[in-house]
């Protein structure tokens, strides 16, 4: 159940920003992973691509805040942060329950009509 207030709390970050990015590549880490788990990649990708990854409640730096309980509640607070990134073809590349994640987020924004990776 969803019993904790996360509206002021950004979940996604920025890595790696470009200038004119080609595409976006959206990170989502382990269970009790966290940003740490993706911040070196920025030096290897292409200048032209922005580098994003889940920063979730409970995890890393994070750690003192409640965890999401929920997938029911997650998936649509990550779906309205991307709003922000979705004027750019973007990727998603989740790792074990990350990926269980990524998934979520694809289906739920194939379903409702609007960009998908």
């Amino acid at each position: 159940m969803y019993d904790c207030d996360y509206r002021a709390a950004a979940i996604l970050r920025v890595l790696k920003k470009s200038v004119d990015p080609s595409f976006r590549a959206i990170c989502f880490p382990h269970g009790g992973g966290g940003v740490q788990s993706f911040s070196d990649w920025a030096a290897h990708l292409p200048n032209d691509v922005d580098l994003l990854c889940l920063d979730l409640p409970g995890r890393g730096k994070r750690a003192d805040e409640p965890a999401f309980t929920s997938m029911d509640a997650l998936v649509p607070m990550i779906i309205a942060e991307l709003r922000d990134y979705a004027d750019r073809p973007f990727v998603f590349f989740g790792h074990s329950m990350g990926a269980l994640v990524a998934y979520e987020v694809a289906r739920v924004m194939e379903s409702a009509g609007g960009p998908a990776p």
